[in-house]
């Protein structure tokens, strides 16, 4: 169940994120910055209290990376555009706004092969988006792409996973649904009490 908006943990991380923003200093590197940025939206995203103000994060996050006049491939665990845009992905998701998918689709399109825990977590996040948009079979494609991947040891990867199982009960006769349905099943823990 999602926490009430406010909630204790919603607060502590969206006050921690603006402590991050407070403590940018006009020479910070660009990339930190817009890195940085994108966290304080994602924040007040979860956190559900101010959506104006993590969109305009979102695009003050977007100008710095477009801004940043080095690699990320030179930076030790540079932020990257497929990184921003998994950061955009998710909280335009906490905040209801389903363009949500394309920005996953941006980031999981992006991504290298050995980042299969990342792919298989987006690729999750950006099946549960589908489905919210009522396109089981979109969501059903997207996660028998992911194969094996989806087997990654990983509570957000099942958390997701066990959703999309319950909102895609109705569509289980489409064949892809229904294929889909059968890998997840084989891959999903049982909850421990």
């Amino acid at each position: 169940m999602r926490p009430a908006p406010g909630d204790a943990r919603d607060r502590a991380g969206r006050d921690l994120a603006d402590a991050a923003a407070d403590g940018i200093r006009a020479g910070s590197p660009v990339r930190t910055r817009a890195w940085i940025t994108g966290m304080c939206a994602e924040a007040l995203a979860a956190a559900e209290t101010d959506r104006y103000r993590a969109r305009a994060l979102l695009r003050r996050a977007e100008a710095d990376l477009d801004r940043a006049d080095s690699a990320a491939e030179q930076q030790e665990a540079g932020y990257r555009r497929e990184s921003f845009e998994h950061q955009t992905g998710l909280a335009l998701a906490q905040l209801g706004d389903l363009r949500a998918e394309e920005h996953f689709t941006a980031s999981f399109g992006s991504r290298r092969p050995i980042e299969r825990r990342t792919c298989a977590l987006i690729g999750v996040r950006l099946a549960h988006v589908q489905l919210r948009r009522h396109r089981p079979d979109h969501a059903a494609r997207t996660l028998l792409g992911l194969g094996t991947d989806l087997a990654v040891s990983s509570a957000r990867v099942q958390h997701t996973l066990t959703r999309i199982r319950a909102g895609w009960q109705p569509s289980r006769t489409d064949p892809d649904v229904a294929a889909a349905d059968r890998l997840l099943a084989s891959l999903i823990t049982p909850a421990r009490h």
